[in-house]
């Protein structure tokens, strides 16, 4: 049976909703317009450039290994999702996207009325919402995980190890060691330690270490007043790629069109779909495909491989 070394606690904090400056969505843009209208069609890729290579790089760009296993975290758990500071009708277009592209990508999911592991959350003051929740819970962040917002919609993960008899430690920042082993270091310290990283019980070889990356909470924070100018569907698409894929490239303009590509500031409109394309699904797909408890490389070339089925091939 599985056993959680590190509990993490509920980090939802009450705000009152805000209204989302745009008509309400109707079922022509935003529930109708299902994934599976979009995966049949392959992106129209940047001239020039293999599938193999744009497939790779995106993998690379985007994913964003875990900082202590240096893998790429996905959820094992069941996702329940919780969305606040919109009215109603835009939290059952948000839930349903959701789940209708988590459902594409494999990840595992939990019926409603179950306890929120993924937070969504619409505020003016997104700044002073991050501050609120850290000032609760310190670990709201993740592991070295920043304090400041700095994109109209940015994710915080908090990760964990999951060893090959099911236990999962948290990545937990530890409190820095200085120590001078020598006795006199003439005004020099040696870093002795900067992490609590745990001794877990491991098996594999180099390639395969057999410890994987897990999702465990990700609080993901939408700035209201910066993307009121966005769809519901848009904004659906581009916090579901967050949620399922720890990431921290906000600003990268993918060489394919791409709903990650949706805020970048230097990027084409041509690269800037108004929904998940089948590149992305497929991205999402290699992700809870992949060997979890082999290293980077591997995680990322298999990702990539699955990724090139709908970029054309080889």
């Amino acid at each position: 049976m599985m056993r959680c070394v590190f509990l993490l606690p509920m980090m939802g904090l009450a705000f009152a909703p805000v209204a989302w400056a745009q008509p309400a969505p109707t079922p022509k843009t935003s529930l109708d317009r299902s994934i599976e209208t979009v995966i049949v069609t392959a992106p129209r890729l940047h001239a020039g450039v293999t599938p193999n290579a744009i497939a790779h790089d995106f993998v690379k760009s985007f994913a964003a290994p875990t900082v202590l296993r240096d893998g790429i975290a996905r959820w094992q758990v069941a996702i329940c999702p919780n969305f606040e500071g919109l009215a109603p009708q835009y939290v059952a277009v948000m839930e349903a996207r959701f789940r209708t592209i988590a459902g594409e990508a494999g990840a595992p999911m939990k019926e409603k009325d179950c306890k929120p592991n993924l937070s969504v959350v619409f505020t003016p003051q997104p700044q002073v919402y991050l501050d609120a929740i850290h000032a609760k819970n310190m670990d709201v962040v993740g592991y070295h995980g920043t304090t400041t917002v700095s994109h109209p919609i940015q994710a915080w993960y908090v990760t964990g190890m999951r060893d090959n008899r099911g236990e999962v430690v948290v990545d937990h920042d530890g409190t820095l060691v200085l120590d001078c082993p020598f006795g006199d270091c003439k005004g020099f310290a040696r870093i002795a330690s900067t992490s609590t990283a745990p001794v877990l019980s491991v098996g594999g070889w180099r390639d395969r270490p057999d410890i994987s990356s897990d999702l465990l909470y990700v609080t993901i924070i939408v700035d209201a007043d910066q993307t009121a100018h966005n769809t519901v569907g848009e904004i659906a698409d581009y916090v579901a790629m967050m949620a399922l894929s720890r990431t921290d490239d906000y600003d990268d303009c993918q060489l394919m069109p791409s709903i990650t590509n949706l805020l970048s500031a230097n990027c084409d409109d041509k690269l800037k779909p108004s929904q998940i394309t089948a590149s992305d699904v497929a991205y999402l797909r290699g992700v809870y495909k992949m060997d979890a408890g082999a290293k980077l490389q591997i995680q990322q070339d298999q990702i990539a491989a699955e990724m090139q089925k709908t970029l054309g091939g080889q």
